[in-house]
């Protein structure tokens, strides 16, 4: 390698030697400052999408507490209601129809499935349950029906 080196004329050695130069600013970009690059980003994107996060939960906490001093707070049932409450809640709601399955799962629960029941409906049923009787959903499974805003839901009211 020496040898060939110094066969080398002086413009042939500065080519190699620019070349050579050229191929480590390659490698070393390639290898260290790309990767540290999209690092860096993708950190700064996290760290603003968990910023923007806990600004929307310090709001709906703010909401929650307010709700709870203005005398929206929950109100409590026996247990021996709780399934009874949600059978009368529920014929008068237009999910009726959709419901497979009420049943008492445990002392202080009702199990409700859903089958092709239109999501913004149930929430909204849902959340008429929490303000005006207390219940709230422990467990909560959906998955799509087929259809845009359509469900299958499986649930747990206490």
């Amino acid at each position: 390698m020496k040898e060939w080196w110094f066969n080398l004329s002086l413009r042939e050695k500065q080519t190699v030697s620019l070349g050579g130069a050229a191929v480590l600013i390659g490698i070393l970009y390639l290898l260290i400052w790309s990767p540290l690059h999209s690092s860096v980003t993708g950190f700064r994107d996290q760290i603003e999408h968990n910023q923007n996060l806990l600004s929307w939960m310090q709001t709906a906490d703010e909401k929650i507490q307010a709700a709870e001093k203005m005398g929206q707070k929950p109100a409590t049932h026996s247990t021996a209601s709780r399934l009874t409450t949600v059978q009368n809640e529920l014929k008068k709601s237009p999910i009726a129809n959709n419901i497979t399955q009420l049943v008492q799962a445990d002392n202080d629960s009702v199990k409700l499935n859903f089958q092709k029941v239109d999501f913004d409906l149930l929430m909204i049923w849902l959340t008429e349950l929490w303000q005006q009787q207390g219940l709230i959903v422990t467990q909560l499974t959906t998955k799509s029906a087929g259809s845009p805003g359509i469900v299958e839901a499986e649930f747990i009211l206490s």
